[in-house]
C-alpha cells in the first residue's frame, strides 16, 4: 500500500534530557544565586554543571541518594528514548527501557553496577501509531483507524518473569556477587482498518454518492527490549569493642569484621568521637540520574587519640584511650542501610600464661619439650588459641596446653612465649630462664686436662733419670 501522508498520534518528545532546568524559579535566597551562577557559567561542561546542580538540589549525605536518583528517573522517563527503537507500519518510535533499581549504584573501582539483594526496578515505554491519509485509487474516499490488541510489559530476572507492570519487585538471595540479569520488553500488536469508499449511484440519473464499501485489516507487530545487568552487593558487619582499665581510665579496643568496605563507622564516647571511611557515593547524570561509588579512605577525630589503627580484606581495628566508656554510641553505614546503636562494651578477659620445660639443666646440644599453658582470670584453661613460643606458634589443647620442641641452644638460655589480644581475651607474656651446659665444651678441657697431665708426668720421669745421670 502507498502511503503518501501520515498522521503522527500519541506522540511524546524523544530528546536528550539534561537534568538542568530552563530557569531557578524553583529555588529562592542563596540557592537561587547558585543555580544562576551554575546555569551562567560557560567555563563549566554540561557534566560538570550536572554535578554541581544535583548537590545543589539533593544535600548528599553518607549514605548514598538512592531514593533520589529512582523518583528523579521515574518523573522523567518518558522524556528520554533510547538511542534504538522500533517500527513496524503504524506503529512508530516504539521502545522500552529499564531506568533504574531502586537500591543501586555504579561501583567506579570493580567497574560494574550493584544492587541490593531485594529491591524495585522501574521501565518506561512509548510509542507513537502514524495513520496514513492518502486516498486509494478507485476510491472516492479512503478513511483509517487503528486497534491496539496487545500492548504488554513484561520484565525478567535471570530468564525468570517476575512482573508485568512498570514497575516491579525482585527478590534474590542475601549473598554476594550474585549475576542479576534483567530484561525488560513491551509486546505491541495493533490492527490497521482501512475503510473503502466508492461511488455509488442510487438511482439512473441521481448524483454520484461517496459511500463505504468495505474495510481491510492488516496488523503489525513490535517488539522493544532493554537489559540491564548487576550483581548483588551484601555488606555484612560485625564488632566489637573490649576495654582494659589502665592508669586515668580505659583503653578500648575496637575491631570491625566486614564483606566490603564500609561505608562509614562512628563510635562516639561523650562528646568525643572517631569516624572513618572507606567509601564516597555521589550522584551523576547521563541520559538519567544514578549513584555512583569511589573507594575512599577518609578518617575524622575529635578528642580522641587513636593507636594501632590496622586494616585489611576482611578487618579494620584500632585502640583509643578514654576517661569514661559510657555513654557510648556507634554508627554503622553500608551501602543501603544506616544503623545507630548504643555500644556494647565489654571488659577483656584477662590471661595468664604458664611456661614449664622438661629440664631445667640440658646440654645446649640436647632438645627440650616447652609448655605453655594458657588460663584465664579464674586459672581456668583456655584451649583453641595460638600462643607463641620462641617465634612457634602452636594452638591450646582441652587443657589450655601449647607445645613445641627445639633444640636448647635456640633458647640462648631465656625461654619466651605470647599470648596475643583477641577479641575475647587480653595479651600475655612469660618468660623462664633455663640453665645451659656444653658437653662438647668439657670433654675438651678434659681431655687437655689428661693430655697436660701424661706430658707433665712424662716431664718429671725424665728429669729424674737425667738427675741420676
Amino acid at each position: 500500500m502507498k502511503k503518501i501522508m501520515w498522521i503522527a498520534l500519541l506522540i511524546l518528545p524523544i530528546t536528550i534530557a539534561s537534568v538542568l532546568p530552563s530557569n531557578c524559579d524553583a529555588f529562592e535566597g542563596e540557592k537561587r544565586m547558585d543555580c544562576q551562577s551554575i546555569l551562567a557559567d560557560f567555563s563549566l561542561s554540561l557534566s560538570e554543571k550536572e554535578d554541581l546542580y544535583l548537590n545543589l538540589v539533593h544535600a548528599q549525605t553518607e549514605l548514598g541518594s538512592f531514593d533520589f536518583a529512582y523518583e528523579w528517573n521515574k518523573n522523567i522517563s518518558n522524556q528520554t528514548a533510547p538511542d534504538t527503537t522500533q517500527e513496524n507500519g503504524i506503529i512508530r518510535d516504539a521502545w522500552i527501557k529499564i531506568i533504574g533499581v531502586n537500591n543501586s549504584f555504579f561501583d567506579r573501582d570493580s567497574n560494574q553496577w550493584k544492587i541490593a539483594p531485594t529491591g524495585k526496578i522501574a521501565t518506561a515505554s512509548n510509542y507513537s501509531i502514524v495513520l496514513p491519509t492518502d486516498i486509494l485509487p478507485e476510491e472516492c474516499n479512503t478513511t483509517y483507524t487503528y486497534t491496539v490488541l496487545e500492548d504488554q510489559f513484561r520484565v525478567y530476572l535471570n530468564t525468570l518473569l517476575i512482573g508485568t507492570d512498570q514497575e516491579n519487585q525482585y527478590l534474590l538471595s542475601n549473598e554476594n556477587d550474585l549475576p542479576a540479569n534483567f530484561q525488560a520488553e513491551q509486546h505491541l500488536r495493533v490492527q490497521l482498518q482501512i475503510h473503502h469508499f466508492h461511488l455509488v449511484q442510487f438511482n439512473r440519473n441521481g448524483p454520484w454518492t461517496c459511500v463505504w464499501n468495505y474495510t481491510t485489516r492488516e496488523e503489525y507487530k513490535t517488539l522493544a527490549t532493554d537489559t540491564f545487568t548487576a550483581k548483588t552487593i551484601q555488606n555484612i558487619v560485625y564488632n566489637s569493642q573490649k576495654y582494659v582499665p589502665v592508669t586515668g581510665g580505659y583503653k578500648i579496643f575496637a575491631r570491625l569484621t566486614r564483606v566490603h568496605p564500609i561505608n562509614r563507622y562512628k563510635l562516639e564516647l561523650g562528646e568525643n568521637s572517631f569516624s572513618f571511611s572507606e567509601t564516597d557515593f555521589d550522584l551523576n547524570a547521563q541520559k538519567t540520574v544514578f549513584v555512583t561509588r569511589t573507594n575512599r579512605d577518609t578518617n575524622q577525630t575529635n578528642g580522641l587519640i587513636i593507636q594501632d589503627f590496622k586494616k585489611n580484606n576482611e578487618h579494620v581495628s584500632f585502640s583509643v584511650f578514654s576517661e569514661k566508656i559510657v555513654p557510648c554510641n556507634l554508627t554503622i553505614t553500608t551501602d543501603f542501610n544506616e544503623t545507630a546503636q548504643p555500644c556494647e562494651i565489654e571488659p577483656l578477659k584477662q590471661t595468664g600464661l604458664r611456661l614449664s620445660s622438661d629440664k631445667n639443666f640440658v646440654d645446649q646440644n640436647e632438645n627440650i619439650r616447652i609448655t605453655a599453658q594458657l588460663l584465664d582470670d579464674r586459672n581456668k584453661p583456655i584451649p583453641n588459641q595460638s600462643v607463641k613460643i620462641e617465634e612457634r606458634l602452636a594452638d591450646t589443647n582441652a587443657s589450655g596446653e601449647a607445645q613445641i620442641e627445639l633444640t636448647a641452644k635456640e633458647t640462648h638460655g631465656i625461654i619466651n612465649a605470647e599470648f596475643a589480644q583477641t577479641d575475647e581475651y587480653a595479651s600475655s607474656h612469660a618468660i623462664q630462664r633455663i640453665t645451659l651446659t656444653d658437653s662438647e665444651t668439657h670433654q675438651t678441657g678434659f681431655n687437655l686436662l689428661v693430655f697436660f697431665g701424661v706430658y707433665f708426668a712424662v716431664y718429671l720421669v725424665a728429669k729424674k733419670k737425667a738427675g741420676a745421670i
